[in-house]
C-alpha cells in the first residue's frame, strides 16, 4: 500500500547512524518483521534526539512537519531504548481522541514490526487508539486501556 506520506522515525536513544539505518531497514523490511509492512516510514531529517525527551521530539515534530510535504502530520515512531528490537518502539498519534476528544495525544509501545502498519492502520481508519492500547497491555503489559472508564463509571447510585 502506498500513502501520500511517510511515517517520521526518530530515537531519544543514542543510537550511531548506522543504527538508525537498521532501525528504519527493520521497520520497513517485510522479511524482519514476518507482517505485512508499507514501507512507508523512514528517519526524520533530524532523528536523533538522544539525551532529551518525548516532548522535544513532540514539539520538533509539530514545529517541522508542514516544511516536509512527505512527513505525516499525525503519526510518528520513537525508538526510546538502545534495545527497541526486543523492547519496543512508541508510536505517537496526536489525534487518539475518541469522538470530541481529537486533540488528545497517544503514545503507545509496539514492536518494530508493527510500528508502520499501526501508521497505515490509522492512516485509513482501520484500527483506531484503544486498538493499539489493547494490543500494547496484551504484549507489553500496558495499561489498562478501559481502567480510566471503569474508575469515572457511575456506579447507579443516586
Amino acid at each position: 500500500m502506498e500513502l501520500n506520506r511517510n511515517f517520521a522515525i526518530y530515537s531519544l536513544a543514542n543510537l550511531n547512524a548506522a543504527q538508525l539505518e537498521e532501525l528504519q531497514d527493520s521497520i520497513n523490511s517485510e522479511v524482519l518483521t514476518d507482517k505485512m509492512t508499507t514501507s512507508n516510514s523512514r528517519l526524520a531529517p533530524q532523528p536523533d534526539f538522544s539525551g532529551r525527551t518525548l516532548r522535544d521530539v513532540y514539539d520538533h515534530h509539530i514545529a517541522t512537519r508542514d516544511e516536509h510535504d512527505w512527513m505525516d502530520p499525525l503519526y510518528f515512531i520513537v525508538a526510546d531504548q538502545e534495545d527497541w528490537k526486543t523492547r519496543g518502539l512508541l508510536a505517537v498519534y496526536l489525534e487518539a481522541g475518541l469522538d470530541d476528544e481529537d486533540d488528545r495525544i497517544g503514545v503507545g509501545r509496539c514492536g518494530f514490526d508493527m510500528a508502520d502498519t499501526w501508521g497505515v492502520n490509522f492512516s485509513v481508519a482501520n484500527e483506531d487508539w484503544m486498538d493499539l492500547k489493547e494490543a500494547e497491555q496484551h504484549e507489553w503489559g500496558g495499561d489498562n486501556p478501559y481502567e480510566e472508564d471503569e474508575k469515572t463509571k457511575d456506579d447507579g447510585v443516586e
